[in-house]
């Protein structure tokens, strides 16, 4: 196995893992499907399918690319319970944040900075490990609950303006 596969599948899984530590508002899904959403040129898309059918939430894992803001093509952007913006898509990260705002849908991305321009949780490669930082506070705006668990697997998390840092 190549190591950019191994790194593609440990993405993949730290993505899908993620959204298993949250709670959301209303834990019964739309067609009792849980809805992983990406944005841009995802390389690790043939990994994240393959937790497709696995579940989250007691729930069936479905994996859709949105190719814009108004994808209609198989879902709504308003039916996706986790959404993935890669740093391909870094022109629409703003049009996808101001869209969800407030709504409870896990934003998650490995773009700069994620946390500090609202998004929830950003995905830092650092050597070989996926690490990453939280954004407590668009996360209690979305009514999204992150478990304590993975709070403190968090290398920073971000809270009222505060950056806090984990050992």
């Amino acid at each position: 196995m190549s190591s950019d596969h191994r790194a593609n599948k440990k993405k993949a899984g730290v993505l899908y893992n993620l959204s298993k530590f949250i709670d959301w508002p209303d834990t019964k899904f739309t067609g009792n499907k849980f809805n992983i959403c990406v944005v841009g040129d995802v390389i690790f898309l043939d990994a994240l399918k393959t937790f497709e059918k696995r579940q989250i939430r007691g729930s069936s894992v479905f994996i859709h690319v949105l190719k814009n803001i108004d994808s209609s093509t198989n879902i709504k952007l308003s039916n996706c319970q986790t959404l993935y913006i890669d740093s391909s898509a870094k022109e629409l990260l703003s049009i996808f944040l101001t869209k969800i705002a407030n709504k409870p849908i896990l934003t998650i991305s490995d773009l700069p900075n994620f946390v500090l321009q609202g998004g929830m949780i950003g995905l830092i490669q650092i050597k070989k490990r996926v690490q990453f930082a939280i954004n407590l506070d668009a996360t209690k705006l979305a009514n999204l609950v992150i478990s304590a668990q993975l709070l403190r697997l968090a290398k920073t998390v971000k809270y009222k303006d505060n950056q806090i840092n984990n050992p």
